[in-house]
């Protein structure tokens, strides 16, 4: 018993000291409930710029180390040289205490490796988590990852075993990422609801020692510069995809995206009026990518219907994919006839598989005419124009297009681009070179309604001007 007691007063002793000379502000306090308070395993904080995390996260590194002897500590962000230049060159690890406290608890700096120790056995060491080889077999107390939307999935697979062996928490910090394929938003949305987890949004207001005046003209400024979705990001907290680097920023799930359902019994009332394509993109390396689609005739509006996005090479076959292929069409139009199929003209040997061994004729794909630009530019028009709808049955299409972005020299990466390059192909084979002038809806299979529609249609009311005789043409 007295035991305890001990490493209780040892305990309020070092937070006695430690807050003598930081003092966290009203954000950072719930934080720390949430990490030192209820044994938690993860601590997400989705941060504005200026909020103190890389404050908070030193704090969080000392305490912990000075509170339990022998605690093996780590700062992770996704360089080594990153991490240095946030916590060691402008010496905010070593001037997080006075000379006296230093002295007091033996706190000593090795500029050598990075490494801060302590008379009582523990360590705080910089890492980065760009050699995720060199991480494997620690066995950490505590782990603070910062900037985690800059770190590769390949660290996590190696670092999050090493957290078990000590029930190491984990304390995230950083501002959100411009894409949705990241192991930020992976961890956030791990952490939302979880009981075992605590995640927090803090935007960058949330310090009370920032100026307000500042944040404002921030924001002024950013808005000018045409940028609102990096104040959104990088300053509000919040989770924008998006932004001057995305080739299709204005992709919207609630309004591009639509039930599978709703947009078949739509086009199965009036299936004639639509042209039928179906795209493949043989991958022999990375992916299998079909693409299914209706254009109506005369709206040109276009409706993604249907997927493949096989990346399984013992399943990525052209037999097995030809024959999900044809389920899929004949799930959306069962007229074989009905569809346009065609192939990357690179892929020949696809062709020549699905001739041989099913006597289907596939047509190479039309090339681009100028260049892909000029084909991209007009999706975009086409989602700004509201004349492309995906089916929720494409949650691949999707995804590459609301992550389809120009690398850091401004040139379009060939990468993730295999549905994309499938819908690119079809609106070369359909000639769908601009947006149409006149968009205007038109009844299909004329034989299917009465003449007394066609009346109502034309004069706004019911008559019969014509020879009764017509109603047998109108039914037949």
């Amino acid at each position: 018993m007295s035991g305890e007691i001990d490493s209780l007063n040892y305990y309020a002793a070092v937070l006695e000291d430690i807050h003598e000379h930081f003092r966290p502000h009203s954000g950072q306090v719930l934080i720390g409930k949430a990490l030192f308070g209820y044994g938690l395993s993860m601590v997400f904080v989705q941060c504005g710029r200026k909020f103190g995390k890389t404050c908070f996260a030193i704090y969080a590194l000392f305490r912990y180390a000075m509170c339990f002897p022998n605690s093996a500590c780590y700062y992770f962000a996704p360089y080594l040289k990153q991490a240095a230049e946030i916590v060691w060159h402008p010496r905010y690890m070593q001037e997080f205490f006075p000379e006296s406290i230093r002295k007091k608890y033996g706190i000593k700096f090795n500029n050598g490796d990075y490494r801060v120790t302590f008379a009582n056995g523990s360590f705080i060491k910089i890492e980065g988590c760009d050699n995720a080889h060199a991480v494997a077999g620690l066995n950490p107390h505590f782990v603070v990852l910062d900037e985690l939307k800059d770190v590769k999935d390949s660290f996590w697979e190696v670092m999050e075993p090493n957290l078990l062996a000590k029930s190491a928490p984990l304390l995230v910090v950083g501002s959100p990422p411009d894409n949705e394929d990241n192991l930020y938003v992976k961890l956030s949305k791990e952490c939302q609801g979880s009981p075992s987890k605590a995640y927090f949004k803090m935007p960058s207001m949330r310090n009370p020692h920032i100026s307000h005046e500042y944040l404002m003209d921030k924001k002024e400024a950013l808005i000018q510069r045409g940028e609102l979705d990096i104040w959104e990001r990088e300053y509000m907290a919040n989770i924008i995809f998006g932004g001057q680097k995305f080739i299709f920023p204005m992709l919207d799930s609630e309004k591009h995206v639509k039930p599978h359902s709703e947009i078949m019994l739509g086009i199965r009332k009036r299936r004639k009026d639509y042209d039928y394509y179906c795209s493949f993109d043989p991958g022999t390396t990375s992916c299998f990518a079909v693409l299914m689609l209706a254009i109506h005739k005369y709206t040109k509006r276009i409706f993604i219907l249907d997927e493949i996005y096989e990346k399984e090479q013992g399943k990525a076959t052209s037999k097995a994919i030809w024959r999900r292929a044809v389920e899929k069409m004949r799930a959306i139009n069962p007229i074989d006839d009905d569809w346009i199929k065609i192939y990357d003209y690179a892929a020949a040997w696809f062709q020549n598989e699905i001739q041989m061994e099913f006597g289907e004729a596939i047509f190479p794909c039309t090339k681009d005419l100028k260049n892909k630009e000029m084909k991209l530019s007009l999706i975009k028009q086409l989602l700004i124009e509201d004349l492309l709808v995906m089916s929720d049955n494409c949650p691949n299409m999707f995804w590459e297009a609301r992550n389809y972005r120009k690398d850091e020299n401004g040139r379009i990466p060939k990468e993730n681009d295999h549905l994309l390059d499938d819908l690119r192909y079809i609106l070369n084979t359909a000639h769908y070179y601009s947006i149409p002038g006149q968009r205007m809806e038109r009844k299909s299979d004329w034989r299917a309604y009465k003449y007394e529609d066609d009346i109502i249609e034309i004069t706004g009311h019911e008559g019969d001007p014509f020879n009764k005789g017509l109603l047998e043409y109108y039914e037949a």
